[in-house]
């Protein structure tokens, strides 16, 4: 279970780092889709954020404060 945590994690870090560079692209998709959505796709990119961010939080704090067994 710990493996498949792991992996998921570094694979929403991976995410983050390939895609932070082009997040201005996400905004600019705004125009592209109805108006009556926009809030819908703003709350995704928002928690889409939150997830990926945490994610990547949670890595750091394994790696730099590991436990001592």
């Amino acid at each position: 279970m710990r493996k498949i945590i792991n992996y998921i994690l570094i694979v929403l870090i991976i995410w983050v780092a390939l895609l932070y560079p082009i997040r201005s692209a996400w905004f600019e998709g705004v125009n592209q889709i109805p108006e009556d959505l926009h809030g819908i796709y703003l709350l995704f990119l928002f928690f889409g954020y939150l997830i990926c961010s945490s994610g990547m939080g949670l890595m750091l704090y394994k790696m730099c404060f590991k436990r001592k067994e």
